[in-house]
């Protein structure tokens, strides 16, 4: 029996119920000795064998591999089979070299069948075969039946050499004469192996049985079978759908016995069967196969894990692990914030992601499942890296948990690398004219070397960036031109690193400009120009030389304001530079994540430091039938202005138009006017442009702490309901139900078994009068309803809640409250006809109205007025300090400490800097607390939202509350809005 370690018993059950619950539940789990009947599953094949009594490892290295060794004799079988056969091979090592000569012993193998399992053995067809080897020949296939042997169709062979090692191999119907000997595919059978060392005239001797213990005695015509410790055969059925990669199995890793306290949501037994891991250049493999289809039924609930001791070390990291990689299906879904590697090095709970699995980084198919985790992440030790690998088939299910774990087995050292800077987004392919590959960056040397050191190509190479080399423009048009003769060039584009290359020898003056516009040939997904009606943006290099032969390496920077550019002032050109980045970031998103790449009048035209949305200071995005444009207004170009950036939410505005239409907001209706318009349209197409950048933040910052922070600073993981406003100076309301679609909206996104809504952290079944969350998609699967619908098909949320209804999404009801979870989600944020006025659900009332409102415009939500603090920043001698950065942590009461998040913006001003702050609404018990970076604690800013508000609708001054914070020193650090 295998070895139950500690990891098992605190790692799995922690990640599925917690630490408290983890080690209670513990306590009742019980061990399976070796009496229990052990369960074989027959894998369906995908190579059919030669049977000729040679086993190969291209022949059956898609079967199942046990060891049946006993009684001293060591031996191993396969099983594998199809819709018509059960193919079987056993190698076995024998003590007595075989002999040829007649009468002398030779070896043989039986395998006795119950059809069915059903312990009557009398009228099943039937029991015994040999395979001799008698004179060096097998023996035709015989199976006994009504007291005789019959020849049946069928294979064998077998082989021994004078070392005593035989092999057979053996193919089996599954049924004679329409009578099943085995059973189909999908049915169990019991079954007993035996394998002879030695038998003659007098007998079998030296018999090795597997199980162990058990004994088979046969009298023919009277049912006097005695048969103890039956093995069971389960023959799989087709595969749903092949393998994604090319794994390794450990073959000593067949790990029947084990905890198996009893699924008592499942039918049969799903522990692990094998487990295998494997990598290549980019990433880390691991599979699991488990007794049982994975993911049946479709609303299944299970964990699988692997732990990775990769310094060889058990006292360091997470009992011995640096790194965990969990995989993690809830009600049928990926669990996003569950799945992924987290490092463990640390040794605290719970760890840190620093990889979130997307549905690109798995596969289920049949009894298996296969991860993949990028190696960039992992940091190598130098040492094979130890590999425990567990399952639990009911973590987050009602009844019993079913838990598993292989003893440890290793990966290679050389499958971890030195960490390097992941790609936070998948590529986005041009679909015209390839990308040069760019050559290897030549290293100077004060020596010349020796003639290994690879010769540089000619040419220039090099790479377009802005700020840094994590912010790569991509896919952007480089031009290699004579500076005489300018409309003499070379065109090429970037790579999804942002390197470029023109391999061939120059000679004379020329000059590189980078255009930034996405997109090759005749196809040009978007562009970023300036101003209102301005060119698209442009840089130019400074001449240089180039001799026959020579190999330059020039770097382009878009924030170095010596290159020639069609902006001025010069400053801004990064800042344009920047908008290109977070758009390319969003159509990388849409093509890796949701499969489309928005083709509505292309190209998309985004025009930087604009003034021609209404008012001017707003940006907007703008279509017709031969035009798509976004303007970013002129404080929203400014890196450093918003998180997450104003251009994904206006991008994705774009989306919208591309793929369901954005629906007409309605006559006398305003953009954002929430509850005060007539329909929810304009709400549902600002709360999906305000969602959608959300999801992208978690994508592109999977380290995120608080990945639902809109870029005004406003959390979505807070219940925004659909009639909640705040009021500012002059009495002016200003509706957030756009605000209500979107945390809606990331609730059917987000997790929800680590917050319950308003229903308190540590609730698992919501009270009766609560209403909670637990739905949890994953970004295909909300954009399979509300993304790939017909044209002008969602107009408003009744029409998205009556999609979700039909895509059949939170359609159970989990805390058996009598209210579906879909509707449950859409009482939480008031989406419901409150025909009385009350802003409460009455049995009865419609679910997904909110009362009709509408909206398609394409700006920014408003801000509120006087909703500002005017801030000033000192050092201890009363002199001005600017360049500050501003951290800002917004603190829910208990229990409701889950909804805590923080964010922090620039603030480059050292006095009189008006910084925009909204807080939840008063309805809503929390406070602020507001400190610069090396502020001293005694100046920092804390306020209840409740105080704040009132300061807002009273303010007469532009902003609510003037504060002095006292620094000590000032501050020059530029933080980029993508962490990487």
């Amino acid at each position: 029996m295998k070895r139950y370690t500690a990891r098992l018993k605190y790692l799995g059950l922690l990640f599925a119920l917690g630490a408290l619950t983890a080690a209670m539940s513990l306590l009742s789990l019980t061990i399976v000795t070796a009496n229990e009947r052990p369960l074989i599953v027959s894998r369906w094949l995908t190579t059919t064998p030669v049977i000729d009594g040679v086993i190969s490892n291209t022949e059956w290295q898609d079967a199942t591999l046990i060891d049946i060794s006993s009684g001293g004799k060591e031996a191993y079988a396969y099983f594998k089979n199809d819709g018509n056969w059960l193919y079987v091979a056993i190698d076995a090592v024998f003590n007595e070299a075989y002999q040829s000569d007649p009468g002398l012993p030779w070896d043989e193998v039986r395998i006795f069948f119950d059809a069915g399992d059903d312990g009557n053995l009398l009228f099943d067809w039937r029991l015994i075969f040999g395979a001799p080897t008698r004179k060096g020949e097998a023996e035709a296939l015989r199976i006994l039946g009504a007291c005789s042997f019959t020849g049946v169709e069928g294979g064998l062979g077998a082989v021994n050499d004078a070392a005593g090692h035989v092999q057979y191999e053996l193919k089996i119907p599954l049924y004679v004469n329409m009578a099943p000997l085995v059973g189909g595919p999908g049915e169990t059978t019991g079954m007993v192996i035996a394998v002879n060392d030695g038998c003659g005239f007098g007998g079998c001797r030296n018999v090795l049985l597997y199980p162990g213990d058990a004994n088979v005695y046969y009298t023919c015509g009277n049912d006097q079978e005695v048969v103890q410790t039956w093995a069971l055969l389960r023959l799989s059925t087709p595969m749903v759908q092949s393998g994604c990669y090319d794994i390794t199995y450990d073959a000593h890793l067949d790990d029947r016995y084990d905890i198996e306290p009893g699924c008592t949501y499942y039918e049969g037994d799903y522990d692990i069967h094998r487990v295998g891991a494997t990598c290549d250049d980019a990433y880390l493999y691991f599979l699991w196969e488990i007794e049982g289809a994975v993911g049946q039924p479709s609303d299944a609930n299970f964990l699988f894990w692997a732990y990775l001791d990769a310094d060889d070390d058990a006292s360091t990291g997470w009992i011995g692990a640096e790194y965990l990689v969990h995989f993690a299906m809830q009600d049928g879904h990926l669990r996003s914030d569950w799945s992924g590697l987290f490092d463990a090095a640390a040794g605290e709970w719970p760890p840190r992601q620093i990889y979130s699995l997307t549905e690109d980084d798995y596969c289920i198919w049949g009894s298996y499942i296969e991860v993949k985790v990028p190696k960039s992440y992992v940091r190598s030790y130098g040492t094979d890296i130890n590999v425990w690998m567990g399952v639990d088939v009911n973590a987050f299910g009602p009844g019993s948990i079913c838990m598993d774990e292989v003893d440890a087995f290793y990966i290679p050292a050389g499958c971890a690398i030195p960490p390097t800077t992941p790609t936070s987004t998948p590529p986005l392919t041009p679909t015209s004219t390839p990308t040069a590959t760019p050559s290897p960056t030549p290293t100077p040397t004060a020596t010349p070397t020796a003639t290994n050191t690879p010769t540089p190509m000619p040419g220039v190479h090099g790479m377009v960036y802005v700020r840094d080399r994590g912010h790569p423009l991509k896919n952007v048009r480089v031009s290699l031109c004579r500076s005489t003769e300018s409309t003499e060039c070379d065109m090429t584009n970037t790579d999804e690193n942002g390197e470029y290359a023109f391999e061939k020898s120059l000679n004379g003056q020329f000059t590189l400009e980078v255009l930034l516009g996405h997109g090759s040939g005749d196809t040009h997904y978007f562009q970023v120009r300036y101003k209102d009606s301005g060119p698209r943006v442009w840089v130019r290099t400074q001449p240089f030389s180039m001799r026959p032969g020579e190999s330059k390496t020039i770097d382009i920077d878009f924030a170095d304001q010596n290159l020639d550019s069609c902006v001025d002032p010069k400053d801004r050109t990064d800042d344009l530079a920047f908008i290109y980045f977070y758009v390319k970031q969003a159509f990388d998103f849409m093509s890796s994540e949701l499969r489309r790449v928005p083709t509505y009048n292309m190209p998309l035209k985004v025009y930087g430091y604009s003034t021609a949305c209404s008012p001017p200071d707003r940006s907007c995005y703008m279509w017709g039938d031969t035009f798509a444009e976004v303007h970013i207004s002129v404080d929203d170009s400014q890196v450093g202005s918003a998180y997450p950036p104003i251009a994904w939410h206006e991008t994705f505005h774009h989306l919208m138009q591309d793929a369901i239409t954005i629906p007409p907001r309605g006559e006398g209706n305003t953009n954002h006017g929430g509850y005060a318009n007539s329909s929810t349209s304009d709400s549902w197409a600002e709360g999906w442009a305000e969602f959608w950048p959300v999801v992208l933040n978690h994508h592109v910052n999977p380290t995120d702490p608080y990945p639902y922070v809109y870029r005004t600073g406003v959390s979505f993981e807070q219940n925004w309901k659909a009639w909640d406003r705040q009021t500012g100076s002059g009495g002016r309301d200003i509706y957030r139900e756009d605000f209500a679609v979107a945390s809606l909206l990331w609730d059917l996104y987000d997790d929800w078994a680590y917050k319950h809504a308003d229903c308190g952290m540590l609730t698992w079944v919501c009270r009766d009068t609560d209403y909670c969350d637990y739905i949890d998609l994953n970004t295909s699967q909300i954009w399979q309803v509300i993304g790939m619908t017909d044209t002008n098909q969602l107009r408003d949320m009744k029409d998205v809640y009556d999609a979700l209804v039909e895509g059949g999404v939170g359609q159970k009801d989990y805390d058996n409250d009598g209210m579906n979870d879909l509707d449950e989600l859409f009482v939480l944020h008031g989406f419901f006809a409150d025909t009385n006025d009350n802003c409460m659900y009455d049995p009865g009332e419609e679910i997904g109205r909110a009362a009709d409102r509408a909206r398609p415009g394409r700006r920014r939500p408003p801000r509120v007025p006087g909703a500002y603090l005017k801030l000033n920043f000192r050092d201890p001698d009363g002199r001005p300090v600017g360049d500050n950065k501003l951290h800002i942590e917004v603190i829910y009461p208990s229990p409701h400490e889950y909804f805590n998040y923080a964010y922090q913006i620039e603030v480059p001003q050292a006095t009189g800097a008006l910084v925009y702050l909204e807080l939840p609404p008063e309805s809503v018990s929390c406070s602020v607390h507001i400190h610069p970076e090396n502020g001293r604690p005694s100046t920092d800013l804390t306020m209840s939202n409740a105080d704040y508000w009132q300061a807002v609708r009273t303010s007469t001054t532009g902003y609510a509350i003037e504060h002095t914070f006292i620094v000590e020193h000032k501050t020059l650090i530029y933080l980029p809005l993508i962490m990487r």
